[in-house]
């Protein structure tokens, strides 16, 4: 009875063990540029040679929200289905067509959605440090994206110092810049 028992206990952990099996999606840019992937609340950035390896995926579609440093491209929403293997893709820009996934086992290409997603942020810094310096100093504050003021120059009138009067006692004397002489 006891063998049984351990035969079926066996059995079911078998069984449960196949059916949560993880698997994971490769990414790579093609020209080696460095990027990042929004996958729900997780944040994850590639090497600084432009690869990355998602993993523990179970089996289902992701929403992929794909990103460039210093927002060179706007951020591109790809859903990538996970089914019962590996993935490996090549992130490219087709030009007119956008940004898509070459998928290099099956040749197949994934585009981004036709709206790339605007990063309208949450308001919140997406820095680690920003949320430990916040803890320490026990200023909530400090985790809050501080609003971009964009810097103008402040234009002073040029005055043309060629014909302008300058004031005497006696009479009014109109001062001439001379242009220097050039030696042939």
């Amino acid at each position: 009875m006891k063998f049984l028992n351990f035969l079926v206990a066996f059995f079911v952990f078998i069984t449960q063990s196949v059916a949560q099996q993880n698997h994971f999606i490769y990414i790579q840019t093609e020209n080696k540029q460095p990027f990042y992937v929004r996958l729900g609340d997780r944040l994850l950035s590639s090497s600084s040679v432009g690869y990355i390896v998602i993993p523990k995926l179970q089996n289902g579609s992701y929403e992929l929200n794909i990103g460039f440093p210093k927002n060179e491209w706007p951020q591109q929403k790809i859903t990538v289905p996970v089914n019962n293997n590996d993935a490996g893709f090549v992130l490219k820009n087709f030009d007119e067509k956008g940004w898509g996934l070459f998928n290099m086992q099956s040749l197949d290409i994934l585009m981004a959605a036709a709206n790339p997603v605007k990063d309208a942020g949450s308001g919140k810094q997406d820095d680690g440090f920003a949320d430990v310096l916040a803890d320490v100093v026990n200023t909530p504050s400090i985790k809050q994206k501080q609003p971009v003021k964009e810097i103008t120059e402040a234009k002073m009138p040029v005055e043309n110092k060629a014909t302008t009067p300058v004031q005497d006692n006696k009479a009014t004397v109109a001062v001439k810049e001379e242009k220097p002489a050039v030696a042939e």
